[in-house]
């Protein structure tokens, strides 16, 4: 929330480690590439946990602070939509088998990098 009254910077509390790697490699590019006054906070978590592979196309959303991580298999008459931000990503999935194993929810599980 600080963060965000400075201008030129740009935070992110990622998740995953292909999270982290968009992030950089999208930092030294507008950075040292090109010259732009910009700086990067990232809030980055000791937790040992699994490391998913990057879904499709999710790189413009990861930068702009928002993609779906895990839509759900089977939309059902119930649904909704789950969002997580670093390690409490984790425990929003957690919620969303929760949701389905127990009460027949579907849900849509969203990553907020940003």
């Amino acid at each position: 929330m600080l963060a965000s009254t400075v201008p030129n910077i740009r935070a992110y509390h990622p998740a995953f480690a292909y999270e982290i790697a968009c992030i950089v490699q999208e930092g030294l590019r507008r950075m040292f590439v090109d010259q732009e006054d910009y700086f990067y906070y990232l809030t980055l978590e000791n937790e040992n946990y699994p490391m998913p592979a990057m879904p499709e196309a999710v790189e413009e959303g990861i930068l702009r602070g928002l993609y779906k991580f895990r839509p759900a298999p089977e939309r059902r008459e119930l649904h909704v939509q789950l969002f997580g931000s670093s390690a409490i990503l984790r425990e929003a999935l957690r919620a969303a088998e929760i949701l389905e194993e127990r009460y027949h929810v579907s849900s849509d599980v969203w990553s907020a990098t940003s």
